[in-house]
């Protein structure tokens, strides 16, 4: 027995908006007899793909984890570059302190 309620198979996406649409149209009568039979549909297409973008047959895939405690403090801890000649900075010529004779 099929559980009803998770649809299965290829078309994952197609059946799950089928089924959203379905509800919509069930919920929004009032809507429909605003907006006329064919703007109601086509805004009922549109709100249902939206709530099933993110439906896929594939399973989703966790996000890594940052390294915690003594992993983390190792990497931190890596030894510094060794400068090369054409990033070295000049040093600053040392300020001479004005004297004042009297």
């Amino acid at each position: 027995m099929s559980d009803s309620r998770k649809p299965g198979g290829k078309h994952l996406k197609k059946e799950a908006g089928l089924k959203v649409a379905e509800i919509l149209t069930a919920a929004l009568v009032d809507l429909k007899e605003k907006l006329g039979e064919k703007k109601f549909l086509r805004n009922i297409k549109k709100a249902s793909k939206a709530m099933v973008a993110g439906f896929s047959d594939k399973k989703a895939v966790a996000p890594k984890k940052k390294a915690t405690g003594k992993k983390a403090a190792a990497q931190k801890t890596t030894v510094p570059k060794a400068s090369s000649p054409k990033t070295t900075t000049k040093k600053a010529a040392p300020k001479k302190a004005a004297t004042q004779k009297s």
